[in-house]
């Protein structure tokens, strides 16, 4: 994640994801006949706004990465590693989408995961059939 790069973090990346993903379950409301003209409006509204935030995101890495490889400093450090020399641009915009992303599926999968457990460790509670129907309400006479 990038500090103050909007749309870097956790809850950017979420919206990101989710608003890439509307368009297949559009698709799938489609072929089940259950969408309408409003929500594929809507779809397609946040698939534009996800694609304009990608998009910014990009280009504040590239802007970013550009700007610090005019750094002399950084220049020399990056241009110190092997095969980096001369790409610090492209590795700081692509590290700061995959970093983020990277932090988002591990955040995901936690909470599937503590999920799952908890679900698994949580007593089973099922009550058995009373076999006694004095409960049941009946209807007056």
């Amino acid at each position: 994640m990038s500090v103050g790069l909007p749309g870097t973090g956790v809850g950017g990346l979420f919206y990101l994801v989710s608003a890439l993903l509307m368009p297949f379950r559009e698709a799938y409301r489609v072929k089940a006949g259950t969408s309408t003209r409003r929500s594929r409006t809507v779809v397609c509204r946040q698939g534009l706004m996800a694609l304009g935030v990608l998009g910014g995101i990009w280009l504040a890495g590239w802007l970013i990465g550009l700007m610090l490889s005019h750094v002399p400093a950084v220049a020399a450090a990056l241009n110190a590693v092997p095969g980096l020399a001369g790409r610090s641009g492209n590795m700081l915009k692509v590290a700061s989408v995959f970093l983020a992303l990277g932090t988002l599926a591990a955040i995901v999968g936690a909470v599937e995961i503590l999920g799952a457990v908890r679900r698994w460790r949580s007593p089973r509670t099922a009550q058995p059939a009373s076999r006694n129907p004095s409960h049941i309400a009946r209807p007056a006479a």
